[in-house]
């Protein structure tokens, strides 16, 4: 039965919703062990852990299981990605960074918990001119953007290839990725996959912020013409997803996903 002490642990008793790890009794995560030295447990689920060499700073990542293709030669099974808004800002060794990113009204503690809103010209670790002109060549095959090396900004095919996983489209995949808190208008999702979408909000290139709690706007490397690139909507009023354009001077969240996807 849960809950009846089973074995010691370091000379302690522990319960069968526990677990012994170097002598030290640890809680399970949704009754399963883990190492907290290279994992986190959050919302009872085990996530690994990225540790982004440039500040130390670490995100929970998950690997997404994606259902197959029929007829195509499309042969991507797995999708890891970060699991939470990136929320690097060393504008020294990024000089790109420089007015180009914000912590939401300014609020450092906004930064901890949402993550940074980027222009497009910045999460591409480009010059600010490219949010009025085309970066065309410029940007590459998996760009790592402002990325932790090893990790790329996603593109419009990328997002739209876990979307069609488990037959999600974008009509559903809303409830089935955005965070299970955090959303107006009791919005909250599943988080079925652990990709924890946050409503993040934004800030419009005029300089104003706004929608927090109520939308989420991720950067995708898709770039329309000289002024707008495309993103990623998710609301906390539906379970769609919706993929739009918008200025490249606006400032929205940055997920990255793993290369080797």
């Amino acid at each position: 039965l849960d809950g009846v002490v089973t074995k010691k642990c370091g000379g302690e008793p522990y319960t069968t919703d526990q677990f012994c790890l170097n002598n030290a009794v640890k809680d399970k995560c949704g009754g399963k062990t883990y190492d907290p030295s290279k994992q986190e447990c959050f919302n009872n689920r085990v996530y690994d852990l990225l540790i982004d060499g440039r500040d130390g700073q670490t995100y929970r990542i998950v690997t997404i299981y994606l259902q197959p293709r029929v007829n195509t030669l499309d042969t991507v099974r797995t999708q890891t990605w970060m699991a939470e808004n990136l929320n690097y800002a060393d504008s020294v060794h990024t000089q790109n960074l420089k007015g180009a990113n914000w912590c939401y009204y300014n609020s450092l503690k906004n930064c901890e918990i949402y993550g940074r809103l980027y222009t497009w010209a910045a999460a591409m670790d480009l010059t600010s001119q490219y949010n009025e002109n085309e970066a065309g060549t410029l940007v590459k095959t998996k760009h790592r953007g402002l990325c932790p090396v090893g990790w790329h900004v996603p593109t419009q095919k990328d997002f739209n290839r876990l979307y069609d996983s488990f037959a999600l489209a974008k009509d559903y995949a809303g409830t089935y990725l955005k965070s299970t808190s955090g959303w107006e208008y009791s919005g909250n999702g599943s988080d079925r996959f652990g990709f924890s979408a946050l409503p993040a909000g934004s800030r419009s290139s005029g300089g104003k912020f706004g929608n927090l709690g109520y939308h989420a706007f991720l950067w995708s490397a898709s770039e329309l013409n000289s002024y707008r690139a495309y993103y990623q909507r998710f609301d906390a009023d539906n379970a769609n997803v919706y993929q739009n354009y918008d200025f490249k001077g606006s400032g929205f969240s940055l997920r990255c996903l793993q290369d080797s996807n």
